[in-house]
């Protein structure tokens, strides 16, 4: 997951980094710290807790004797599908009519309905084709993109991902991501530290500075990590003598809010 050896590996080239799903770049890293740990003596429970990670995955890491490659998933096979290609040259040819479209599918032996050529028309003119440029995203569209697994990701999602981590820094960015949610989501305050040391040794401005803002208070953020107490409630109760302020505006004196407050 993170240490201070994986912020430091060198990026690709653009060629190739494009060519190289991120998510194979993650299970590579991984593969190539987990080993090394071991090969220095140190035990599966202590590299799973430094790296906030599950027991089995690191025994899993540790033992193959290659990079684990992910379990595919297949889409379940369609009648369309030998005629895929055939729409596909129609479709960019510039006829786009449904009727059109099934009608050269069953002269060419499609069996199916009408139905799922609709539905292929519907995903085609939903989605940008591969040679048309994506739009930009929003920001915060890349941060939930960040946030999400590479495998939960729609193909209109991952590709403007993959432009995006073409860039050395983003890379860096995404490759640390990742085990800061698993830090936060599953409370493993123990890898905190290691997280902060790879983040500043990036040298990334808004990464050091935020590291530099979690050491400023870190103790209280160690706490958020391990404790299921927050300040919701006393959140809750702000909104609430607010709301009372805005419904009481310009109607009472203060003498009259207070009594609200207390007495709700």
């Amino acid at each position: 997951m993170v240490s201070r050896d994986r912020a430091e590996v060198s990026s690709p080239s653009t060629q190739e980094t494009a060519e190289v799903a991120p998510s194979h770049i993650l299970r590579t890293q991984r593969y190539t710290e987990i080993q090394a740990r071991r090969q220095r003596g140190e035990s599966i429970s202590h590299i799973a807790k430094d790296l906030a990670l599950d027991r089995k995955t690191v025994h899993k890491y540790a033992t193959a004797p290659t990079c684990p490659s992910p379990t595919p998933s297949h889409r379940g096979s369609s009648l369309l599908d030998p005629y895929i290609p055939q729409l596909q040259t129609l479709w960019e040819q510039g006829k786009r009519n449904v009727e059109a479209l099934w009608a050269a599918a069953q002269a060419a032996g499609y069996p199916g309905s009408r139905v799922t050529v609709q539905r292929w028309v519907t995903r085609h003119r939903r989605h940008p084709s591969v040679d048309s440029p994506p739009r930009r995203p929003k920001p915060r569209q890349v941060a939930a993109w960040y946030l999400s697994r590479w495998d939960h990701l729609t193909r209109t999602t991952t590709r403007p991902l993959s432009l995006i981590l073409t860039d050395p820094e983003c890379q860096r960015v995404y490759t640390l991501t990742h085990p800061l949610h698993t830090i936060i989501r599953y409370r493993r305050s123990e890898a905190l530290t290691t997280w902060l040391a790879a983040a500043e040794a990036t040298k990334i401005p808004e990464l050091v500075r935020f590291a530099a803002g979690i050491r400023h208070d870190e103790q209280a953020v160690r706490n958020g990590c391990m404790v299921i107490w927050s300040q919701g409630i006393v959140e809750g109760f702000n909104n609430q003598i607010k709301r009372l302020k805005r419904i009481m505006y310009g109607r009472a004196r203060f003498d009259l809010l207070r009594k609200r407050i207390l007495l709700s």
